[in-house]
Formats: C-alpha cells, structure tokens, sequence
C-alpha cells in the first residue's frame, strides 16, 4: 500500500465526522469546538499527505513545516473543546503558545528539515521543539483532568459520553504523543503513523454527540 493512503484515509475520516457533528447543531458551542478541533487534523493530514507523496526535498520541506500549523494547534483546540463540553471558560491566552510556534516555523527552530524514514519523508525537529512538547502535555494533561473530574460527577447518558470522549482522547493523545511527538523529536519513526490515532480519538468523540 502507498503510504501516502495513511493520512488520506484519515483526512477523509476527518471531514466526515467534523461535518456530521457540525450540521447536527451548528450553533453549539461543544459542537463548533469540535469543528475547529478537526480543522487542525485535517490541516495537519492535508499537508500530511503531500508531504508523503514524495516530493522534492525543497517542496517537501514546506509541506512538513504547513503540516505543523495543524499540529501546533491541535492541543489547544483540544483544551477548548474539553472546557467548552465541561463547562468550564476558556481563554484565549491559550492559543498564544501555538500562535507563535506557527510565526517560528519559517525558521529552523522547530521543523528545520526533512529526513527519509520508511520510504517517506519524516521531520527533522530543530532546538526549540521541546517547548512544543511541553505545550502538548500540558494542554491535553490538563484537559484529561477536566474530563476525569467531569466523569466522576456525571450520571447517566452524560456519563456514558464523557467516558466515550475521555477514552477516545487516551488512546489518541498517548499513541499520537509518542508515534509523532516524543519519538521523532528522537529520531525515532515508526508506522502506521500518529495521524491514524488521533482520527479514531476524533471519531469516538463524535460518536459522543449521537442523539
């Protein structure tokens, strides 16, 4: 199989859930979270996907970097759709860390090339990528807190949806942190690739919001 079908089948995967949860009630605030949370996967397995087809280094190197604004924003957008679901006010101080990861990434600091790994090109990560990672852990850190804590308070139809989300967010956030976060800031690829994960993490998500 073409490995370039990994993140296409995901961004496919993406689309769908996100419109399906979107029409459902476009004007909920749990709902356009969760939009916007998969517009970042969707960014991310966009580019994801170009990057895996196999360019020349110079095209790919920009498609890797592209491929980053989805992925820098993926945490706090997932932070926002944990409080908006648990009730909890979000502010949007939050966004700043990812906001100026994106206007770095012009530069070598955080994905300053691109290396052959499986066939494909993976990232080369650059000095200030722990500060991503980092991000990362703290954003989804603190929203796996919030939805704990939501759990243990819960009862019925509610208490099944928020263990559907907060499961969900486990096996994504775990698999994805350690296939395309702590791993390749170590050099260290593996596959199927963390993009799978966090599409499954989004769909038992939206499984959450059936009537």
């Amino acid at each position: 199989m073409s490995l370039f079908l990994i993140p296409l089948m995901a961004l496919i995967a993406d689309i769908v859930v996100g419109g399906l949860v979107f029409s459902r009630n476009p004007k909920g605030e749990a709902n356009r979270a969760f939009f916007f949370l998969v517009l970042s996967a969707i960014i991310w397995n966009l580019f994801k996907t170009l990057l895996w087809l196999g360019p020349e280094e110079d095209l790919a190197l920009i498609w890797a970097k592209l491929s980053y604004i989805g992925v820098f924003f993926l945490s706090p957008l997932w932070l926002y759709f944990s409080m908006m679901f648990t009730g909890k006010k979000f502010k949007d101080i939050y966004f700043l860390p990812a906001t100026l990861f994106v206007l770095f990434l012009p530069t070598d600091y955080f994905v300053k090339g691109v290396v052959p790994e499986w066939g494909v090109y993976g990232y080369s990560y650059g000095s200030l990528y722990f500060l991503f990672e980092l991000y990362f852990i703290l954003c989804f850190g603190y929203g796996l807190w919030l939805l704990f804590s939501a759990y243990q308070q819960v009862s019925g139809d509610l208490k099944r949806r928020v263990l559907l989300i907060l499961s969900g967010s486990l096996i994504g956030v775990i698999l994805a942190l350690f296939l395309n976060i702590l791993l390749p800031g170590l050099g260290i690829y593996f596959l199927p690739d963390g993009c799978i994960f966090t599409t499954i993490m989004l769909v038992m998500i939206a499984y959450s919001f059936r009537g």
